[in-house]
């Protein structure tokens, strides 16, 4: 066991600048703070169960390969209250990279800009485990793909303000409860790409395209304000269902762009050219409307409610009669002709 140490300007030739680990560890109320590693894990390489807590990790470099802060090639990893700043790695895993184990899990931890633009998971990497993340924070940290996280895990985390060329908050994650929000893809996927989002908030992310999204499973999530400056402001790709999908932009497909969707609400996204709302794909029992400069442009409709009247099985083109639009409240009001 360790506890109140300090490990600074620490160096090692091949892993692990400050700690290499191949036994059980615990590590509490340590500050790691600029410690370089030739190899893996600038701060700690660990290779057996290992539990941090309330400890800090900045600046520590991994030089040329994965884990700014710490690499875990073996074991169980718990790290609660722990916090990692500009920690950076080439590789994988800015500030952490999961590449073997059993279970790894981050809880109430603070990931701030950490990694490069080179790196897969600007703070966290999971490789063959997809590490368990709940109740942390990722704010501005960088990647290649996955600004904040590549293959993970995450609920009740607050994604914001993280960058990479595809997926500028997640690549390849599971999101739960989470919040995605002001997050940048130079590519594809301002708040996620790839993986699956539940009950979640994703708002106000930027790409080229799928502003939101892009190719992802989303359910029971509010996808507003995002833009694309090409397709799919909302999302490119991908299936939603009962999703609220509003005040989303992009040149093609405001809304969404080659989407499934299900059970959805469409609606006062836009586009510069053409497809507000929807552009191709398929849509069953939903609402695409209010839109500009019109709510669709081809796809396939069965019970939906959009106009023009689209071709397809028990289509309507009534307005809906949302409850309270303009305050955002988009309800069927109970004159709508929509409600059964």
């Amino acid at each position: 066991s360790i506890h109140f140490c300090n490990f600074i300007e620490n160096t090692a030739s091949e892993d692990g600048g400050a700690i290499w680990c191949p036994v059980p560890l615990n590590v509490e109320n340590c500050n790691f703070v600029s410690n370089h590693s030739a190899g893996a894990g600038g701060g700690a390489y660990i290779a057996g169960d290992s539990y941090f807590n309330n400890c800090c990790f900045t600046s520590n470099i991994s030089l040329l390969y994965r884990g700014g802060a710490i690499y875990m090639a073996d074991g169980k990893l718990v790290a609660k209250n722990c916090t990692y700043v500009d920690n950076v790695a080439p590789d994988e895993g800015g500030a952490v990279a999961v590449l073997a184990g059993e279970d790894a899990l981050f809880d109430n931890c603070n990931f701030t800009n950490n990694g490069s633009l080179t790196v897969l998971g600007g703070a966290i990497y999971g490789d063959s485990i997809s590490p368990n993340v709940t109740n942390c924070m990722f704010k501005g940290n960088r990647a290649s793909a996955g600004g904040a996280v590549y293959n993970c895990q995450l609920g009740s985390c607050q994604v914001i303000g993280n960058t990479a060329e595809l997926g500028g908050g997640a690549y390849n994650s599971y999101l739960n409860t989470s919040i995605v929000s002001n997050n940048i893809a130079t590519t594809s996927g301002g708040g996620a790409y790839g993986g699956t989002a539940r009950s979640c908030l994703i708002v106000s992310n930027k790409a080229v395209t799928g502003g939101g999204v892009y190719d992802n499973i989303v359910e029971l999530s509010t996808i507003s304000d995002n833009r694309a400056t090409a397709n799919g402001g909302g999302a490119f790709g991908g299936t939603f269902r009962s999703c609220l999908i509003v005040s989303n932009s992009a040149a093609t497909g405001g809304g969404v762009y080659l989407s499934s969707i299900d059970n959805c609400t469409i609606s006062d996204n836009s586009a510069s050219l053409v497809a507000g709302g929807s552009y191709g794909g398929a849509a069953t029992n939903s609402i695409i409307y209010y839109n500009e400069p019109n709510d669709w442009t081809g796809g396939i409709f069965d019970h939906c409610c959009a106009f023009p009247l689209p071709e397809g099985l028990n289509n309507s083109e009534a307005e809906p009669h949302f409850y309270w639009r303009e305050k955002g409240n988009y309800r069927l009001a109970m004159d709508s002709t929509l409600v059964d």
